[in-house]
Order: C-alpha cells, then sequence, then structure tokens
C-alpha cells in the first residue's frame, strides 16, 4: 500500500502531479499532489512549535537530520490510526498531540482535574449579536462610505516587506496596482509563499455589501484582538472555503482575516491582521499588513498609497 494514497485530499493531475515525480526522496507522502508538500510540512512545524530546519538541512532531500526519519514515523503511525480507527477521515493529527511541542506532554495537569474545574467566566458570545446589515454598515462608515469607495477606480501601494521563516530573514520594496474591476500587478523585491498576497491585492475588490456574498456571510460570536472586543462574522467562499472576518465591536473596522487550509493531514490555520488604519483621499487604507501561517510570517508595511477616480 502506497501511504501517500491515504493522504490524497485530491488526486494528482498533469498540472499538479505527484510529489515524488518533482522532489527527491520522497518515502511517506508518494501519490500526494506537489501543491499540498507545502502546506503539510506547515502543519507538521506549526503543530510541533519547530521551523524546517529541525528535520531539513539546506539540501532539502537530506537524510542527515534523525528528527526528518523520526517525523516519518509518526507520520505512518497518525496515518494507521486514522486508516483503522477513523475509516480513514483525518481525525488524529500532529497537533492531537503535541500542540506546539516538541515533545507530547505524558502526565496530566491536576488543573485539568473534574473536581478543580473553576466555572468559566460569562463568554463574550452570550452578549447579544449585532445584525449581519448593522456590522457592514459600521464597517463602510468606518472606512469611508460606500460611495466614496466605489469611486476608487484604481489603487497603487508601495512599501516594505520583510519575511521570516524562524531560520532566515529578509525585507524588501514592494509595489501593488490594482484597477477595477479585477486586475493586479505586482512587484515584490523578495520571494516568499504567495498565500501571503492574497488578501493584500484582494481586499481592494472585495465588496461585502454585494448580495451574492452577504447571502454566503453569518454572525457566529465575539472575540478580542490586542484586548479590543472583535465581532466575528463567517464568509463562505466560492470555493466553499470558509473565512472568518473580525470586525473591530466600536469602530467597525476590519481587523483580521482568518483561514484554514485542509491538508491530508490535518487544517493548516493562516491568519492576515490589518493594522494602522490611515486616511488617503477620504478612505482609510491599513498601513500595515501581517500574513502568519506556520511556516513564514510576512509584513507588508505602506509607505504610499495613490488612488485615481
Amino acid at each position: 500500500m502506497l501511504l501517500g494514497a491515504a493522504l490524497c485530499s485530491g488526486a494528482a493531475t498533469g498540472d499538479d502531479p505527484r510529489v515524488e515525480e518533482t522532489q527527491k526522496n520522497i518515502r511517506v507522502l508518494q501519490g500526494l499532489p506537489s501543491s499540498q508538500l507545502i502546506p503539510v510540512m506547515a502543519v507538521l512545524a506549526n503543530s510541533l512549535g519547530v521551523t524546517c530546519a529541525h528535520c531539513h538541512t539546506a539540501q532539502w532531500e537530506s537524510d542527515d537530520k534523525p528528527p526528518k526519519e523520526r517525523a516519518r514515523q509518526m507520520l505512518r503511525m497518525t496515518l494507521d490510526m486514522n486508516r483503522d480507527f477513523f475509516d480513514g477521515k483525518t481525525a488524529v493529527t500532529c497537533h492531537s498531540c503535541h500542540r506546539g511541542a516538541l515533545r507530547p506532554a505524558a502526565s496530566p495537569r491536576i488543573e485539568d482535574a473534574g473536581w478543580n474545574k473553576k466555572p468559566l467566566a460569562p463568554a463574550l458570545r452570550e452578549k447579544p449579536l449585532p445584525p449581519l446589515p448593522e456590522i457592514l454598515e459600521r464597517y463602510f462608515s468606518a472606512i469611508g462610505g460606500r460611495d466614496r469607495i466605489r469611486q476608487i477606480r484604481e489603487r497603487r501601494i508601495q512599501g516594505l516587506v520583510t519575511r521570516d521563516s524562524g531560520r532566515a530573514s529578509a525585507s524588501g520594496r514592494f509595489q501593488v496596482t490594482q484597477r477595477r474591476p479585477d486586475r493586479t500587478e505586482s512587484k515584490m523585491e523578495i520571494t516568499y509563499p504567495p498565500e501571503a498576497n492574497r488578501w493584500l491585492v484582494s481586499l481592494f475588490f472585495l465588496d461585502l455589501g454585494s448580495p451574492e456574498r452577504r447571502a454566503r456571510m453569518v454572525v457566529v460570536g465575539r472575540d478580542r484582538i490586542d484586548g479590543r472586543e472583535t465581532i466575528v462574522v463567517e464568509l463562505r467562499g466560492t470555493d466553499d472555503r470558509l473565512h472568518r472576518l473580525e470586525f473591530d465591536a466600536r469602530r467597525g473596522d476590519l481587523r483580521r482575516i482568518s483561514d484554514e487550509l485542509a491538508t491530508p493531514i490535518g487544517p493548516l490555520p493562516e491568519r492576515y491582521d490589518l493594522r494602522d488604519y490611515r486616511k488617503v483621499d477620504g478612505v482609510r487604507v491599513p498601513f500595515t499588513m501581517e500574513w502568519s501561517r506556520g511556516d513564514y510570517h510576512v509584513t507588508h508595511r505602506v509607505t504610499r498609497v495613490e488612488q485615481r477616480r
């Protein structure tokens, strides 16, 4: 049996060949589409609280580091458990045991004993949730108003982008030009996962007021970011992917977008934080956009914004 067959959430195709056809020394992940390799590695690193350098040398295919073979053994064990006890579904993941630690805790905590459980403080979600139209109107008002936003036909942003993987960091200039309805041109001096640009380039085109998009949104609860209360709205994408949008409960700004990418060994979380809103031509624009995932941390800091109507 190829263990990789149990990993595949989608079949490899000509445009997305099997990972053993594009990479060297693949022993467990045979059959995995190549596009899923990095997300799978990011899930592993995130679950154990390590960087890629824990298992890999600069020669990625090298087996010089013993933790790499140990990771293969653990991956086989996880696959076997899901196959034998959960009908092949991804129920047990690396995070199930590790929870951000290299070595899973073996001893339970007395604080978790049933008799020692403390009553939970009143949850934010117990407060009445505002309706979606009210949240969206507050959002549009916070960033300048619907009419003024729709008048902007082109936006060019320039600034500095920094990249950190825990192994190495780099920085360089970037420029993104966006023209309605859907044209984008990007220039980056450094490389990093393209997912870090997803909301950087698409927020300008995101019309949260459209009836079609509002039909796929639902208010689900409350949370906090940096001590400030947020209202959480879930948006179901046209690809059926679920996006979690957090709006500042008082000001209305969009503070964070959280996604989860399904992988064969469990979900890979990623987060996009929006900060430092500044007014440009009457429209408030985030001047700091920060993307975080298990393998990379990428921050765009805007220095100049030009807009045309």
